[in-house]
């Protein structure tokens, strides 16, 4: 059962990003079920590499995005990818420590993480993209 449903309202508005969003918020769903739903260790990992791996993609690509316009909040997105990823980290941490998870909370925080980094950030940067292309317009 996903705890995130993509809908309309996080979508900034270019189908690329939109399409890596979609495909992040799939990859958190299915973690967070291997969680609820205690699927063994390894498939649980596999799903975090998964994620690792799907995430360092995107956020190289928005990098690539962001250096073709000057953008002035390109050092508060970078910074919250980062926390994305110290949030991700922990997780990985917990589990090769412990060999589960003794709380969801982690998890959670990571998924608020990534909605929130969506639903503010990455909407501004959209709007930072909308008005270049009025400018380049004139």
């Amino acid at each position: 059962m996903p705890i995130f449903f993509w809908d309309d309202r996080y979508s900034i508005g270019y189908t690329k990003i939109d399409t890596h969003h979609k495909r992040l918020t799939e990859l958190l769903n299915k973690v967070y079920d291997y969680f609820v739903w205690e699927f063994p260790l390894t498939k649980v990992e596999h799903a975090l590499e998964e994620l690792a791996e799907y995430a360092a993609y995107h956020f190289a690509c928005e990098e690539q995005w962001i250096a073709q316009t000057p953008y002035q909040q390109s050092d508060l997105h970078k910074k919250e990818q980062g926390e994305f990823y110290i949030r991700l980290n922990e997780i990985e941490k917990t589990l090769s420590k412990m060999g589960m998870v003794s709380s969801l909370a982690p998890l959670l925080d990571l998924i608020n993480c990534f909605m929130q980094h969506i639903a503010v950030t990455d909407h501004s940067y959209h709007r930072h993209l909308a008005a270049k292309s009025r400018d380049e317009s004139i």
